[in-house]
């Protein structure tokens, strides 16, 4: 199987330069049976307010075919440890 980017979105609320360095929040808010979404934020180091936000989504497919697969449980079990929201985990498919 292999995880396809399908969508992306990325806000930026200040410039950043190579070779900067910067700290990086990334979480899932998705977690469907064969997709998961992320959400991020980009800090400057020591900073509270993000620099840049955005969100991306993966569509796990059958390398050969590129036809929709159903996430397998060990990569499920390893992404609902990343879940961000409120303390509740995401529904099982």
């Amino acid at each position: 199987h292999i995880g396809l980017v399908v969508a992306s979105q990325y806000q930026f609320f200040e410039g950043a330069n190579y070779p900067e360095e910067l700290d990086v929040g990334v979480g899932i808010h998705h977690l469907g049976r064969t997709s998961v979404g992320y959400s991020f934020a980009l800090f400057r180091p020591g900073k509270d307010l993000a620099a840049a936000q955005g969100s991306y989504t993966h569509v796990f497919v059958e390398r050969q075919t590129h036809k929709p697969t159903a996430l397998w449980p060990e990569l499920r079990q390893l992404m609902r440890e990343h879940w961000l929201r409120d303390g509740s985990m995401p529904p099982e498919p």
